[in-house]
């Protein structure tokens, strides 16, 4: 999280429920890294949380001109929230040091790095 210049803790009733982020990666800049975490309170509140985290990922959109990460093909349920949020899921392949199938999500943020636009 220390490396999340955009960070954001999601509560309900007082209770942490999630937490989502974006660290800065790449060598050129303009890559952002999205990851979120959740408490099994998260059921609670899916739909108030999920329709904050859609307007806290404008945000993040504006920052970067791509963001990317894997996703777990094993946990459907985050494969159908970042579809939901409209990332593009590539068919699962091996990754990591197990080489377990991992899908790869990207979508296009809205920084415009050649005109400088933030």
């Amino acid at each position: 999280a220390k490396k999340s210049p955009l960070l954001w803790v999601g509560t309900w009733d007082g209770t942490p429920i999630g937490m989502a982020g974006c660290f800065p990666g790449g060598l050129l800049g303009g890559v952002g890294y999205p990851w979120q975490l959740a408490t099994e309170e998260i059921e609670r509140a899916a739909l108030p949380y999920l329709r904050t985290v859609r307007d806290y990922l404008k945000t993040v959109k504006s920052s970067y001109s791509l963001l990317v990460n894997w996703v777990d093909a094993r946990n459907e349920t985050s494969v159908k929230w970042m579809k939901w949020l409209g990332f593009n899921i590539e068919d699962p392949a091996p990754y990591g040091i197990d080489g377990l199938p991992f899908h790869y999500a990207w979508m296009r943020g809205e920084k415009n790095e050649s005109s400088g636009n933030p």
